[in-house]
């Protein structure tokens, strides 16, 4: 759905509109933990997927506007963004935890809301500029049974093992 409509609209008005569902993600899921309602965690959670979903386009959105010789660079450089996410996020829960000793899990979800702006402002300082090549990766690219059985495994075995890394963690 996030390809599909950034065929449609563009990529940065998606961008703009995941981080606010972070936003929204961080206010109902602080609510949430405040009230003991389980059905607004469950939106938080839905609308912080949602996020996920979206900020998984960036490596290949920054390498469609660049030449191919700085593609490589540009899809690590994100991809190496998502790794001190990994690190730094369970420190910052962490803290925040320790910090707040009353309600540590609002504090976790109250912390997505000025990450959130910070991507936002991110996303508002990007210029994109014409796209270097056409991206098959948001436009024009055959269905996928069109690549056949190959991609569909590829597709089948990453998201088993993305499942799995969420369970773990």
């Amino acid at each position: 759905p996030a390809a599909k409509l950034m065929r449609r609209i563009g990529a940065r008005p998606v961008f703009l509109g995941s981080c606010a569902l972070l936003f929204a993600a961080g206010l109902s899921g602080m609510q949430a933990m405040h009230t003991s309602d389980f059905a607004l965690l469950v939106l938080a959670h839905v609308l912080l997927g949602a996020y996920v979903a979206c900020a998984g386009f960036y490596r290949f959105v920054a390498a469609d506007h660049l030449p191919p010789r700085l593609q490589p660079r540009a899809i690590s450089l994100v991809v190496a963004g998502g790794i001190v996410a990994a690190i730094s996020g369970p420190a910052l829960a962490s803290w925040l935890s320790e910090w707040s000793r009353g309600e540590p899990s609002s504090w976790t979800y109250a912390a997505f809301m000025p990450l959130s702006a910070l991507a936002f402002l991110l996303v508002m300082s990007w210029s994109p500029g014409q796209p270097e090549h056409a991206s098959p990766r948001l436009g024009g690219a055959p269905s996928m049974r069109a690549h056949g059985p190959t991609v569909m495994l590829a597709i089948g075995s990453g998201s088993v093992a993305y499942l799995l890394m969420n369970l773990l963690m």
